[in-house]
């Protein structure tokens, strides 16, 4: 228990960071300056859990030999690559009219060094080092923050803050962890490439699916409506992200959890409940304050222009339920090594939102983006409690 608050910890202070992060924004800068902030994060998002090949998982998953530090940074780097040329040929394609490209370049330095963070990260999950993590989360979170504020102070424009911050973030980053910066070669590390490709290749694409059907729905909105009301959506579905890091605190405790009792049906299931039961109360909490107390709450951090939403910051903590549950059910599918179920559903997912997400909006505006949200979420859920029971059934009929 002890361990799993040191994540949850650390993933709540990066969360409350990044949060606070478009609080200082939104103080300083208008709707739609901080919807083409939204914009970038929205091209951006996606393509990094695509290029991600969710090494962080397949360190902690796959035998010591396979996951050299060297050969893992080294993928890192490659794919780091990989997401900055597409992510340029996206945006010079279909977007540069929508948002500034040094918003875009600072928001994938910025990911790229969160990546290269979460690798890290995995090398003291595999040792159970969860003090590690949180101390590695904090100063991320802190130092950046930090940046952020104080170009806020001295300059007025949006893109200079944010080019300025991540640039000031990526010199202490580097300072901090050169020792993690490591160089080898294409022909030296290529079978472990393969294999770290094979292993990962569904889970980085199912989860790739899923950001874009958050993502989608960003950009859907910023394109036809504008990024005035892309702010107004960002802000609050942004607790989908500050929820999903707290699920994620969740499934880096259970996920070696899962692993060590992967063959064990009665230590599984109990890990498995225990994990939802913590979800729950969580998820449950935030509904009741968002219901009671959105409005206020709104209005105070973000100002009077985002102060009349509160219903929809309740939408989204009930689709917040329903997609960690969700991802917690994943994480213990993933721990027994059964990778490609997940890509089935998120792509079941995604084409569910490409049809209710116009649909609703058209029909309810804004308002009818976070109720696909909720359908799309639930319908997702209702596919993971179904292949669970499978599971469980099969489990259960191995061991008799």
């Amino acid at each position: 228990m002890k361990n799993g608050l040191w994540l949850l910890t650390g993933n709540m202070v990066y969360a409350i960071s990044q949060w606070l992060i478009l609080v200082v924004l939104s103080k300083f800068f208008t709707k739609d300056e901080l919807g083409s902030y939204f914009f970038a994060l929205a091209i951006v998002a996606p393509l990094a859990l695509l290029f991600s090949l969710k090494l962080p998982n397949l360190v902690v998953v796959l035998e010591e030999s396979l996951v050299g530090q060297k050969s893992i940074f080294f993928c890192r780097f490659l794919l780091s690559l990989i997401l900055i040329f597409c992510s340029y040929i996206i945006y010079f394609l279909f977007f540069n009219e929508n948002t500034n490209i040094s918003i875009l370049i600072s928001v994938l330095i910025y990911k790229i060094l969160e990546q290269n963070d979460d690798v890290i990260a995995a090398y003291f999950q595999k040792c159970f080092l969860f003090k590690n993590i949180f101390i590695l989360k904090l100063w991320r979170s802190i130092i950046y923050l930090i940046f952020i504020f104080l170009c806020c102070l001295l300059f007025n424009n949006i893109e200079n803050i944010l080019i300025i911050s991540t640039f000031g973030y990526s010199v202490f980053w580097i300072l901090r962890n050169r020792r993690f910066i490591q160089f080898s070669s294409l022909s030296k590390e290529k079978k472990y490439l393969i294999h770290y490709f094979k292993s990962g290749y569904y889970l980085a694409l199912s989860s790739s699916i899923s950001s874009l059907s958050v993502s989608g729905v960003r950009l859907y909105i910023g394109y036809v409506l504008g990024n005035s009301v892309l702010a107004i959506y960002g802000v609050i579905s942004y607790t989908l992200t500050i929820f999903s890091i707290v699920v994620a605190a969740l499934g880096q405790y259970f996920l070696p959890l899962f692993v060590k009792d992967k063959n064990n049906f009665k230590k599984f299931k109990y890990h498995l409940v225990k994990s939802q039961i913590f979800m729950l109360f969580i998820g449950l909490l935030c509904v009741l304050i968002s219901f009671f107390a959105g409005d206020f709450l709104l209005g105070l951090f973000y100002g009077s222009d985002y102060g009349s939403y509160g219903l929809y910051l309740c939408l989204i903590f009930i689709a917040n339920i329903f997609k960690s549950s969700s991802a917690l059910m994943g994480t213990a599918v993933t721990a027994k090594n059964i990778y490609n179920f997940q890509l089935k559903f998120t792509i079941i997912s995604l084409i569910l939102t490409l049809i209710l997400v116009p649909i609703f909006v058209l029909k309810f505006n804004i308002l009818g983006a976070f109720l696909a949200l909720v359908a799309v979420a639930f319908f997702e859920w209702l596919l993971y409690i179904f292949f669970f029971k499978q599971l469980m059934r099969d489990f259960i009929d191995e061991n008799l």
